[in-house]
């Protein structure tokens, strides 16, 4: 995931084999895959990704939040100073109540893992979900035209999820809109994917819900 804004489209679904074997043609970013468990805090209304990655035993938790959209492709802000380490400062725990949009507790106590974390945003919002995503990611580029002459690597994310669903993820990041839009339509996409943001995603698995068959 890009630092800083950036523009993304992503769809989930089932790659037909000419779109995943035109994909697989790209050079990898990465030498080997990557394989990540990722937690969300989510809540219905609220438009703000809020994650919980896990780096060996430490973890931390992320915000990033979606500005705008056009043409179909989202513009998100992720900012390296919002990665906080747990066990979490209660400023940093007031902080996560305010992006849910929750009144925080006026003497917020810290927060040792995501478990605590959740318990104390329950207390005030029942309805927040922790939705644990696993998936293997591969990160490949392709060479797309820069507005200035040159060459710039958008990249392409592909992603196969294994819970809360079997289902493949086909990221596209860039800091043009213009570069993701050239890199969508010179790979076939949306082809068979549906065209859905992680914050989409969370909210039919959060509810129980299968994005492969949901209409």
């Amino acid at each position: 995931m890009a630092i800083g804004e950036h523009w993304e489209w992503r769809g989930f679904g089932s790659l037909s084999p000419a779109v995943r074997a035109r994909i697989e043609t790209l050079p990898l970013k990465f030498p080997e895959p990557q394989r990540i468990t990722d937690e969300y805090f989510w809540l219905p209304g609220v438009r703000i990704n809020v994650k919980l990655r896990k780096d060996g035993a430490l973890e931390s938790l992320k915000f990033k939040r979606l500005l705008e959209t056009s043409r179909g492709i989202e513009k998100w802000h992720e900012r390296a100073e919002e990665t906080y380490p747990f066990p979490l400062e209660p400023a940093v725990v007031e902080k996560l109540f305010l992006e849910l949009g929750l009144p925080p507790p006026e003497s917020p106590a810290p927060a040792r893992d995501a478990a605590e974390a959740l318990l104390a945003l329950r207390r005030l919002a029942p309805s927040v979900a922790r939705v644990v995503v696993d998936k293997i990611r591969w990160q490949r580029e392709w060479p797309g035209a820069d507005p200035g002459g040159g060459q710039r690597r958008v990249i392409i994310e592909v992603a196969e999820i294994s819970h809360p669903e079997r289902i493949t993820s086909v990221g596209i990041e860039d800091g043009a809109v213009e570069a993701v839009e050239a890199a969508r339509s010179a790979l076939g996409l949306p082809a068979g994917l549906r065209t859905l943001n992680y914050l989409d995603a969370l909210g039919v698995w959060a509810l129980g819900g299968r994005i492969a068959s949901s209409p």
